[in-house]
């Protein structure tokens, strides 16, 4: 009797895992960048946002086969990472310095709130007047161009709350924006 000849061709369960693999690949190469400038614009350290972006990595790998629809998966990656941001900060009691002009260096993003453009030094002032939740939105929407519905889903909230808090936030952020600007305009002699 000879032995049982091995098929060389791959098996379904070895196509399922080169399938998922490339999906996480892509997944991550296309969304790392974003990934990482939300997490340091909420915890205020590269060191941490840099171990909270592996830890949101281990869990979209973990659950990867949730993710039933491909066009959502941005939302669903940046709603691990808020999940554990919070998880972070929870832990440590606290939100950390936001070093925005840091973050805008990082890519070719710029701030947007409410249409206006932010000089990033009194933005990091006031994004620090704003709540923990508030500046959450802000980053997802004036940073990484999120939606207000996008938002709403990756911070698992509803789409009239996070419009309520976008408007909140415009609204208190716009006159530290404003004074910041007419500083450095009388600074500037412009």
């Amino acid at each position: 009797m000879s032995p049982a000849r091995r098929d060389p061709s791959p098996t379904a369960d070895t196509l399922g895992a080169a399938e998922r693999s490339a999906r996480y690949d892509a997944l991550v190469a296309d969304h790392a960048p974003a990934v990482l400038r939300y997490l340091y614009g909420v915890v205020g350290s590269r060191q941490a946002a840099e171990d909270l972006a592996q830890e949101t990595y281990l869990r979209a790998w973990e659950n990867l086969d949730r993710l039933r629809d491909p066009s959502r998966a941005r939302s669903w990656l940046f709603a691990i990472a808020a999940n554990t941001a919070r998880r972070h900060l929870r832990r440590r009691g606290r939100f950390g310095w936001l070093p925005v002009d840091a973050l805008l260096r990082s890519g070719s993003h710029a701030l947007q709130v409410d249409g206006l453009d932010a000089p990033a030094i009194p933005l990091e002032h006031a994004l620090g007047t704003l709540s923990a939740a508030d500046r959450q939105l802000v980053l997802l929407v004036g940073l990484e161009g999120f939606t207000i519905r996008e938002a709403a889903d990756v911070l698992s909230i509803s789409p009239a709350a996070a419009k309520k808090r976008w408007q909140r936030a415009c609204v208190r952020l716009r006159p530290l924006i404003d004074a910041a600007r007419a500083d450095q305009n009388s600074e500037t002699g412009r």
